[in-house]
């Protein structure tokens, strides 16, 4: 029939357009992630310089972002958390002096916390957890859209919304990742967690945010402290971040990913 014919084709036509558009969105995306990247690369090159600069000069070397976490217990708006990361703890403050080869040949003493990586080269699961939130935030207009929609995937995959069953099932995990890897050593790659409390929720809150392509992104600290509950809530060690979604509130927004994920 060429009436219907004529009638499919602007449909058809319509479905190539949106097609295309989705396409150049994404295309979009990709280039400005590269160009994140360039740009995190283009910043550890002149860190190197600037510490071999005041090292030259008898200066105090500036402190890396794990080294300056250890020491102030918050990392702000402007300084990223990229690959070679990682958190021993509040009370481990020699392990913040090794490399990362070093931290690999460290061998559990049973007692000290886990040591929290971010290495996505060593790290497949944060990489595709990344590319999931990439495409969750592709549609999403507003700063204040892709923080919610962030939140909730970090929370949805470190095991949900608080309850008493959520601190053994991430010791069990533990467990079995330390077995695993039959090494001994207390290294746990940030992407392979499928529980997690308050420590690991912000910092994989802060890791993915902090990578996130240009356009896209997601501004946002960590601070780690005492949580001062009320009633069946407790009090104690506890970790958040904080946001600067763009909805009229230029103080910024506390974000808790394990009491109200």
């Amino acid at each position: 029939d060429p009436l219907a014919e004529v009638v499919k084709q602007p449909d058809a036509g319509g479905a190539d357009q949106e097609g295309e558009r989705a396409r150049g969105t994404r295309r979009r995306a990709q280039e400005q992630q590269h160009e994140r990247q360039r740009q995190q690369q283009h910043e550890h090159q002149q860190h190197q310089q600037h510490q071999q600069q005041h090292e030259s000069q008898g200066q105090q070397p500036r402190l890396e972002a794990h080294e300056y976490y250890h020491a102030f217990h918050r990392l702000g708006f402007d300084q990223r958390i990229t690959d070679g990361f990682f958190d021993a703890g509040r009370q481990e403050a020699a392990l913040h002096s090794h490399g990362l080869a070093e931290l690999h040949s460290e061998r559990w003493d049973g007692r000290a916390r886990e040591v929290l990586l971010v290495d996505r080269e060593a790290d497949p699961g944060l990489s595709k957890f990344e590319e999931q939130v990439f495409d969750a935030l592709l549609d999403k207009e507003t700063e204040r859209e892709r923080v919610l929609t962030l939140a909730t995937m970090v929370a949805e995959r470190l095991g949900g919304q608080n309850d008493p069953a959520l601190e053994r099932k991430f010791l069990a995990q533990l467990a079995e990742l330390r077995e695993r890897q039959g090494n001994g050593n207390n290294v746990v790659p940030l992407g392979v967690l499928r529980f997690g409390l308050c420590r690991h929720r912000a910092l994989l809150f802060k890791a993915v945010a902090d990578n996130l392509p240009l356009g896209m992104g997601v501004r946002a600290a960590v601070y780690r402290g005492v949580f001062e509950g009320d009633g069946a809530a407790g009090s104690g060690a506890h970790a958040w971040n904080a946001v600067l979604p763009d909805d009229g509130n230029p103080g910024g927004r506390l974000l808790d990913l394990l009491h109200h994920p």
